[in-house]
């Protein structure tokens, strides 16, 4: 049983790296981590560790939990709608993201 999609965990970390407008060679850079082998993560052709990801992560300023989750290819909003939900107060942010899960649950995909 493979634990992580290393294909859709180096997709989710490109399509982040292209909406910040930055290169495999400044999240290296910000990751401690040489840009041959943040390449190699992108492609998914290296197993890349939890210490490895955890820079990546933090240096993307991208919470952990939905580069992991493989149940859904494409958890991540827009910068945009991430940066306007973070403006919200944490009442109408609860609201919100159970109105989300209620309809994810609710769509069914043929």
């Amino acid at each position: 049983m493979k634990l992580i999609d290393y294909k859709l965990l180096g997709e989710k970390l490109r399509k982040i790296r292209t909406e910040k407008n930055l290169t495999q060679e400044q999240v290296a850079d910000l990751s401690l981590i040489t840009a041959k082998y943040y390449s190699s993560v992108e492609t998914g052709n290296v197993h890349v560790s939890l210490s490895a990801l955890v820079h990546i992560a933090n240096a993307l300023d991208t919470p952990l939990s939905p580069l992991l989750d493989s149940r859904h290819p494409s958890p991540l909003l827009p910068l945009e709608t991430r940066n306007a939900i973070r403006q919200l107060p944490a009442g109408s942010r609860i609201l919100l993201v159970y109105i989300l899960e209620l309809l994810n649950n609710s769509i069914v995909v043929v």
